[in-house]
């Protein structure tokens, strides 16, 4: 039993350490320093242990994506921000935070779903980096399914058992220097004929867990289009957070709250009848002179969605909208149920995450409530509204 100890806290502290930095006596000392004790008669134990997380840092199995798919980690450029994509998939995926993304990729002829941190070349350009996990459909399909699950567990801080993904994959809930975390992780056979956990994977923290699971149902409908889907989708409820929010992810993807006990009633506005029409159909109006309409900036086709003012019997674009990517707008259609139901209900706590720095939500003015669409900013740590909205 003690040796478990031990061994269970070596591979957390070598898991966030530097190894190329870490000696046997620092190594030593941290795990005194953590289990409160003199550790010099267990020295070879810990040296052995060692030696089999670095062989698991390098095991590969014969059916994973192998490291050389992505390009070794270079030092970051300062300055350059998360938002200057290059020509990867961080530009098609789904940001979980300001360097993580999840997105689905296409290794080979093999289609799955990149949960990845990214770094930012000298080129100000953004490249895939070591810390991630490659999940194969059915993998994808697992820990959707669990996702919900996981997410409760970790509002609650409380651990519990790993949930097995596919090619011994694993996604757990578990605390690290006093951060708790969602881990997914590639394992490998140890000494003692146990799996252990290897270099292979990336620790999600509280809102990255929750942004994932809110992209969750994005992620699946692009695998269906490119036929892998995993097991069955299942809805994605997000759980309600006590997390402070930040300007990357001011809150909790979609959440309800208790329902006002006085209901309005949400009539379908001219919005509703444009489906059908073709792209080139011009401007659809949404009422007190706000308008959507396709518009292409730079190359990038955009839905702007902008309130008009009128002048000398002509109505202008005002100052007042927001212009949303392809990627934005599918996860507005996605959260639009939601998102009618909580207007129906005045719920102002319902709320979908759009982007990293962009959401919908149920907003209360003068006692009128609206959908508003909005831009967020974080300064000195506080979350700050942006210019951009409707």
């Amino acid at each position: 039993m003690r040796k478990e100890a031990i061994r269970t806290a070596l591979f957390e502290y070598l898991e966030g350490a530097d190894l190329e930095a870490a000696t046997q006596r620092t190594v030593q000392q941290e795990l005194e320093d953590r289990l409160g004790e003199p550790l010099n008669e267990y020295k070879e134990y810990i040296r052995a242990q060692t030696d089999a997380f670095l062989a698991g840092c390098t095991a590969r199995g014969n059916d994973e994506v192998d490291d050389e798919d992505f390009q070794q980690p270079r030092k970051r450029v300062k300055g350059a921000g998360a938002e200057q994509h290059g020509k990867n998939d961080a530009a098609n995926g789904h940001p979980l935070s300001g360097d993580v993304y999840a997105a689905v990729r296409d290794w080979h002829g093999r289609v799955g779903v990149d949960i990845r941190q990214y770094y930012t070349d000298k080129e100000g350009q953004l490249k895939p980096g070591f810390k991630g996990l490659a999940l194969s459909p059915q993998g994808w399909g697992l820990l959707s399914q669990a996702l919900p699950n996981l997410c409760k567990r970790l509002d609650a801080r409380t651990s519990g058992d790993a949930v097995e993904l596919d090619k011994n994959q694993r996604a757990s809930v578990s605390e690290f220097k006093g951060t708790w975390a969602l881990d997914l992780r590639q394992w490998h056979a140890g000494s003692d004929a146990g799996l252990i956990p290897g270099k292979k994977g990336v620790r999600l923290g509280r809102e990255q867990a929750s942004a994932l699971l809110a992209a969750a149902p994005l992620l699946d409908s692009k695998l269906n289009r490119k036929g892998a889907a995993g097991p069955s989708v299942v809805d994605h409820p997000t759980p309600a957070s006590n997390a402070k929010p930040t300007a990357q992810h001011p809150g909790p993807s979609l959440t309800h709250a208790k329902p006002s006990p006085a209901p309005i009633t949400v009539q379908p506005g001219p919005v509703s009848e444009a489906a059908d029409r073709p792209p080139d159909a011009g401007p659809v109006e949404l009422g007190s002179n706000k308008r959507a309409e396709v518009t292409t900036f730079k190359g990038r086709s955009l839905l702007s969605l902008r309130e008009y003012y009128e002048k000398d019997g002509q109505l202008l674009p005002g100052k007042r909208g927001i212009a949303l990517a392809a990627d934005q707008v599918l996860a507005l259609l996605t959260a639009a149920p939601q998102l009618t139901a909580g207007l129906e209900r005045r719920d102002d706590s319902c709320r979908a995450q759009l982007s990293a720095s962009r959401r919908a939500g149920v907003s209360a003015f003068k006692g009128r409530h609206s959908i508003d669409i909005r831009e967020w900013y974080e300064v000195s740590q506080a979350v700050m509204s942006g210019g951009r909205h409707l």
